[in-house]
């Protein structure tokens, strides 16, 4: 008998002892494994308890080769030097786990294509590839591969593209970062955007642009980064005020851009933040709530938007020709100390958020 028969055959056997000493059946024991089966809480319970008073575990190999089902979620990943994903990447990966899936990262290395790196990701059979982020290019290609998984984006979208995508509200953020300013008494602001092509910026800005435009003002753009680091924010402080010296607020697609823009307006330029130009982001990453930079932002809702894509992917599972649909998600404003008030006849600061962070 070959090793594979042998562990499926092993597995079985065992679950069938479990299965005869409750009266239950073998499909019921398997499934109460998996922690997003439908398993009634108390037969689960007894399964899993008896389970462990016999020392038995299922081989996750064997019940693979059972159901021909992976329960494997791939995850790809490119840009780990920007906080959010770092953040979210935790967030997402408990939510899947937390319905019985296991994930698999896979990081994409600058240069690297979809042709190289998607048929490495289906040797393992993924029942479900979540691209995070990646190059626009890898995005719109892996969106044509016909990769057979079902396929999610997460805070990305690929436009004119028949893909499941999950994403925070972009365009709805952009149009309240805008408000918040304007009703501020802010009136000659810029917005820096970050990867160009990236859906993230592009609807962030025209949401920005769209408000300031309906109060009859222009936003000047600023699209020299490349990505959305600390560095492209920083060099951006210069572009900027080389191009309109009387900004007065400033838009920044990301936090990291926007911690850096700051750095360049202070230690660069020698200009003050908040005093002489207010400067807010998107994400509310970690060391936006760090004292040295209290920045104002908008809250990306990862929490809930792990939740969606789970919520996507039962359904799926009990309809596998579901229409792909695109789930946006609404975030929230966060004031700190970034910004200022203008309408106020002393120019005060803006005021912390309220101390804790709040699930996203």
């Amino acid at each position: 008998m070959s090793g594979r028969k042998q562990e499926v055959l092993g597995a079985m056997l065992s679950a069938r002892q479990i299965a005869d000493d409750l009266g239950v059946s073998v499909s019921t024991v398997t499934r109460a494994f998996n922690a997003g089966a439908n398993v009634a809480p108390r037969t689960r319970e007894r399964i899993l308890a008896h389970a462990k008073s016999l020392g038995y575990s299922p081989n996750v190999f064997a019940s693979t080769l059972n159901t021909q089902r992976t329960r494997i979620a791939t995850i790809f990943i490119s840009d780990f030097y920007n906080p959010f994903f770092a953040e979210a990447l935790v967030t997402l990966t408990e939510e899947l786990q937390n319905a019985g899936l296991s994930v698999m990262l896979y990081h994409i290395a600058p240069g690297r294509t979809a042709e190289e790196t998607l048929p490495e990701a289906l040797r393992y059979r993924p029942e479900f590839i979540v691209v995070m982020t990646a190059t626009v290019t890898f995005q719109r290609a892996i969106a044509s591969a016909g990769a057979g998984p079902h396929l999610i984006f997460f805070n990305r979208y690929v436009p004119d593209t028949n893909t499941f995508s999950v994403t925070c509200d972009n365009r709805l953020g952009g149009r309240e970062l805008a408000d918040f300013l304007l009703n501020t008494g802010h009136k000659r602001m810029a917005y820096v955007c970050g990867t160009p092509q990236a859906t993230t910026s592009i609807d962030r800005g025209r949401g920005f642009s769209e408000r300031c435009a309906a109060a009859g003002l222009k936003v000047l753009e600023d699209n020299g980064a490349d990505s959305f680091s600390y560095e492209n924010g920083r060099a951006a402080a210069r572009r900027l005020l080389a191009r309109d010296p009387k900004i007065d607020a400033i838009f920044c697609a990301n936090d990291l851009m926007a911690i850096g823009l700051i750095d360049g307006l202070t230690f660069d330029l020698g200009i003050k933040v908040p005093e002489q130009i207010s400067v807010v982001g998107f994400d509310d990453v970690a060391m936006a709530d760090w004292p040295s930079h209290c920045l104002t932002t908008y809250r990306h809702p990862t929490r809930r938007m792990a939740q969606a894509t789970v919520e996507l992917i039962k359904e799926v599972d009990v309809n596998p020709s579901l229409t792909p649909v695109a789930v946006r998600v609404p975030g929230q404003l966060v004031p700190r100390h970034t910004h200022i008030d203008r309408t106020a006849a002393s120019g005060k600061p803006g005021q912390p958020a309220r101390k804790g962070r709040q699930q996203r």
